[in-house]
Order: C-alpha cells, then sequence, then structure tokens
C-alpha cells in the first residue's frame, strides 16, 4: 500500500468537501484558538442534544385541543391502514424487498435486497444482501439479547447496538400508528406542513419515557402515513411511503425511502407475508 494508493481508496470513501470536525473540551480554551482561525463552528454543552433538528425542533404543543386533534388524525390513519384491531392481530410479518442503498460517503448506489422478519412482541431479524453478494450481513435482536453475522462471522451485538435495533423496531412503519395506543404515550397535532408542494396532516408521537418521538405526516386525502422523522444516531432520519397495496386487510406500502445518517436507500416491496408463522429458530443465533 502506498500514500497514493492510499488517498485514492480514501476518495472513493470521504468527500474531503462535507466532513464534520467534532472537538470536546474547555470552551473557554477552545473557542479563542477557534475564532483566530475563522473557522466556522457551533458550541454546544455536555447536555444539548447532537441532532441540530432535535435542537432546533418547536416545542409540542400540550393543550386539550392538539391533542385531541392529534389523536382524531390517527384514528382516521388507523381506519386507513386496515383498523386498529387489524394491527393489532399482527404476530409476525416477513417483508422482502429489492432496491438500491447507498453508504456515507459512497459516490453510487449499490444494488440491495432486504429480507426483515417480525414477531410480535419483540424480535426482528434483518438480512441485507448488497452488490449481488458481495456483503451480506444479519442483525438480530429478540428478548433484549442480539447478534450479528456479518461475511461468515456470528456475534453477540453490545447494548448500544441492541438499543439502536430496539429503536428501529419502535419505529416500525407497520405499526407505527399502534405506538400512540401504548401506555403513557404522547400525541399531539402538529402544524401542517406541505413537502414538494403536497400538504399533509402532521402529529407528534412519544414513547411514554420521552426518550424516543417520531413525526409522521398522513395523507389528507387518503389518510395514509406518507412519510416519517425522527432522530437516530443524532442525525434526521426521513422515511418516505407510497404505492400501497392491500395485503391481508392491511395497507402496505411497496415504495419505501429512507434519507438516514449512515446510509439511504430506495426499495420496492416484492414479497409480504402477515401471520406466516415465522419459525422462531430464526431468531436464534447460529
Amino acid at each position: 500500500v502506498t500514500a497514493k494508493s492510499a488517498a485514492a481508496a480514501a476518495s472513493d470513501i470521504l468527500d474531503a468537501g462535507d466532513f464534520v470536525v467534532v472537538l470536546v473540551g474547555d470552551a473557554s480554551v477552545v473557542e479563542p484558538q477557534l475564532q483566530a482561525t475563522g473557522l466556522k463552528y457551533e458550541k454546544l454543552a455536555f447536555a444539548d442534544s447532537i441532532s441540530k433538528y432535535e435542537r432546533e425542533a418547536p416545542p409540542v404543543p400540550t393543550d386539550a385541543k392538539s391533542i385531541a386533534a392529534g389523536k382524531k388524525i390517527i384514528a382516521d390513519a388507523l381506519a386507513a391502514k386496515g383498523g386498529e384491531a387489524k394491527l393489532a392481530a399482527i404476530q409476525d410479518m416477513t417483508i422482502e424487498a429489492s432496491g438500491t442503498l447507498t453508504a456515507e460517503g459512497q459516490a453510487r448506489p449499490l444494488p440491495a435486497t432486504i429480507k426483515r422478519s417480525y414477531a410480535a412482541p419483540d424480535k426482528v431479524r434483518v438480512d441485507l444482501d448488497i452488490a449481488g453478494g458481495q456483503y451480506k450481513a444479519t442483525f438480530t435482536v429478540a428478548g433484549g439479547v442480539g447478534w450479528a453475522s456479518e461475511q461468515g462471522s456470528t456475534v453477540d451485538l453490545p447494548a448500544d447496538q441492541i438499543e439502536t435495533l430496539e429503536i428501529q423496531r419502535w419505529h416500525d412503519h407497520e405499526l407505527i400508528l399502534l405506538r400512540s395506543k401504548e401506555a403513557g404515550a404522547k400525541v399531539a397535532r402538529l402544524p401542517d406542513e406541505s413537502v414538494d408542494g403536497v400538504a399533509y396532516d402532521v402529529v407528534w408521537i412519544e414513547r411514554a419515557d420521552g426518550k424516543i418521538g417520531v413525526k409522521i405526516y398522513v395523507d389528507k386525502k387518503t389518510h395514509l402515513l406518507a412519510r416519517m422523522a425522527y432522530v437516530e444516531d443524532g442525525a434526521k432520519t426521513v422515511e418516505e411511503f407510497s404505492d400501497y397495496k392491500p395485503i391481508d386487510g392491511v395497507q402496505v406500502a411497496h415504495k419505501r425511502i429512507t434519507a438516514a445518517p449512515q446510509t439511504s436507500s430506495e426499495v420496492t416491496l416484492v414479497k409480504v407475508v402477515i401471520n406466516g408463522k415465522i419459525d422462531a429458530a430464526v431468531f436464534n443465533k447460529p
């Protein structure tokens, strides 16, 4: 490996014009030095959220009118989705999708297939295949423990990665409307927002402990969920949903676009099975 080849490889992964440097220290010492350089910077206290999206978000309304309005929008969205009872009856669900995935810093998207298996209440397995088998990985969390397999090597997941997968499970598009029904969950209508010229009803849903929240965008005509925005890994993640089709009485979005902190993807669902009695063994560590 030469300096030239290393620089060439790095240029395929890193964008020298778009990166962030994090400095940790006594602001009274560090800030004067930064001011002297003329570099643009942002100063945060140790207790501040690292997410600019989260810091700049307006406060969630707590008045009775906003709460009632938010619950009404969710009730309509649940009915359009197939009904609260139908969603609550989902014991397992398997989704297979194909499309493209772009990792942070990559110049071009890569073909990818994704299989996601869910079994109530807390088991999730994701099988990922990128570039026709050049990279394969499986991530699983079940009952508070998890494991991952990458390129043939299987390891137990550390607590922080399990927490990330648990948060992703809470944000599951198919079940996010039911999160508003959980004990202690907070719901409130937010001001309408327009995206690409389309106005949406917007509702905030927050878990009882206040650690997880999501802003959902509901189509005013169909009452179907069109978009979600939330914080993941300290940055804003946005998911978009379209091309809804009925699967066993449940409306399922077959086109999905995700822009996340580390990756972005655009996929089309090719197979959906609801209550197909997933073999519990698929969640076991090999």
